[in-house]
């Protein structure tokens, strides 16, 4: 028998914690590979609001990366959270996540 888990669609939610993603040279095509793989083996996937912004090098303020990441812990349609590269700059949110809702 198969769990619940198993029979739902999975879906992936990719976060730039810090650095954010540049759609330009060889980082635009390992976002594209990556893109293929996930096509390829079925799992819808999305990108986190500002994980494509621009606020000097980073994907956005603190406020609006740590919002990202909650936003998808909260959303009940995400299966996974992948981080599309860290940083130094992912310990600006540390103070900023509710880490009871990472725990449920």
């Amino acid at each position: 028998m198969q769990n619940k888990k198993q029979t739902e669609e999975i879906k992936i939610r990719i976060v730039s914690p810090s650095a954010n993603i540049v759609d330009e040279g060889e980082k635009k095509e390992l976002i594209e590979k990556a893109e293929r793989i996930l096509v390829k083996n079925s799992i819808k996937f999305d990108y986190s609001e500002h994980s494509k912004g621009k606020n000097g090098f980073l994907s956005g303020t603190s406020k609006e990366r740590a919002k990202d990441i909650m936003d998808s812990f909260k959303d009940r349609n995400i299966s996974a959270i992948i981080s599309s590269q860290g940083g130094d700059n992912s310990n600006d949110l540390l103070d900023l996540l509710d880490y009871e809702t990472i725990r449920r």
